[in-house]
């Protein structure tokens, strides 16, 4: 009886489930974090001082826009945009309130509008498999 923990028949299932689960988390906060930094180096190399703003506000709303379809990737579409979303953004507010740089309306709200953006372009967004959480629904 060693080696049997409560009635799981098929453990590749439920590996699968958590390494989609924890990659559905782990993505947005990752591709933000190395979209960021590779924004930030073209920005401060090739845009102008005018054109500065401007492209930190693109850059403001699609990367996490990007991260949550990454997400969605993953995990599916209702999935991914659940976990993405909420992932993407008490990841933005963590890193805007430690921060504290100016606190202004401007970033949470760009950061709301990609996510937004994201959900709404999620229809179209291929995935790996079926819904991580709602097997079957598409």
């Amino acid at each position: 009886m060693a080696g049997h923990h409560g009635n799981n028949q098929n453990p590749g299932a439920v590996l699968g489930f958590m390494g989609r689960l924890s990659g559905a988390m782990v993505a947005p906060v990752v591709l933000y974090m190395v979209l960021w930094q590779v924004g930030r180096g073209l920005i401060s190399e090739y845009a102008g001082s005018l054109q500065q703003g401007t492209m930190i506000t693109l850059l403001s709303v699609m990367i996490p826009g990007l991260g949550v379809l990454a997400s969605v990737f993953i995990a599916g579409r209702r999935s991914g945009v659940l976990i993405g979303g909420g992932v993407m953004l008490l990841f933005f507010a963590y890193l805007y309130v430690s921060t504290a740089v100016v606190l202004s309306w401007g970033p949470p709200l760009q950061t709301l509008l990609g996510v937004a953006l994201a959900a709404a372009v999620a229809r179209w967004c291929p995935s790996l498999g079926e819904e991580l959480f709602y097997p079957g629904r598409r």
